[in-house]
């Protein structure tokens, strides 16, 4: 699995789960495709109906709302999604005979990551919006980042500490940072176009890199 399109991710990870039937798998991959297009707000359940192929009372069915939809349905994936595409990645620099020094795994991280987000930007939005609104969606992304993604990037962080090149930081403190930093530069870059993306990296890169040291 390339995890480079978050849709497509979805998609597959969908089909993988066995507890989802044919018809919700479609209602909620047209969801999310939607939602991205769209907005949340302006996507109605005629809208997923239609383009999941399925009567609107069949989304009803499986989904008392599009809250619900959003809370129980998409939710549940993205967290696999997002889970699968940070092990993926990580692996590719864990797998490596010899792990790179700091200052080359946060070009890694902060590059790949940041480029990640800015190539799936309308879905991310989707999950971002939300837990600006939704209390209920907003706790359980929060959860998923404590759990899944700190117990991902654990190893790569102690192998950096015992090799003393980052200090006594906690793991999530650091991940935190390093989070913080590369949303920082994918915001500023809607905000302002016109700056160097690759700029904008190599300077939180510097950033991250003095604050961990």
């Amino acid at each position: 699995m390339t995890e480079t399109n978050l849709i497509a991710l979805f998609k597959q990870l969908s089909a993988k789960d066995d507890a989802l039937s044919s018809k919700q798998q479609a209602v909620l991959n047209a969801s999310l495709l939607l939602f991205s297009e769209k907005g949340f707000e302006q996507t109605s359940t005629k809208d997923i109906a239609s383009a999941a192929g399925v009567s609107e009372g069949t989304v009803y069915k499986h989904f008392k709302t599009k809250n619900q939809l959003l809370v129980k349905g998409i939710a549940p994936v993205l967290d696999n999604v997002f889970q699968s595409a940070v092990h993926e990645f990580l692996s590719q620099i864990t797998s490596r005979d010899k792990i790179p020094k700091l200052h080359d795994v946060l070009m890694l991280v902060i590059s790949n990551r940041v480029h990640f987000i800015q190539n799936n930007l309308p879905a991310i939005k989707v999950a971002l919006v939300q837990v600006l609104v939704d209390k209920t969606f907003a706790e359980q992304m929060v959860q998923h980042f404590r759990t899944a993604i700190v117990e991902e990037v654990k190893p790569l962080l102690s192998i950096l500490r015992e090799r003393g090149e980052i200090c006594n930081i906690s793991d999530f403190q650091a991940i935190k940072l390093i989070s913080s930093t590369i949303i920082s530069i994918v915001v500023g870059y809607q905000i302002n176009s016109h700056v160097s993306l690759e700029d904008a990296i190599a300077e939180g890169i510097v950033v991250v890199e003095k604050a961990l040291k």
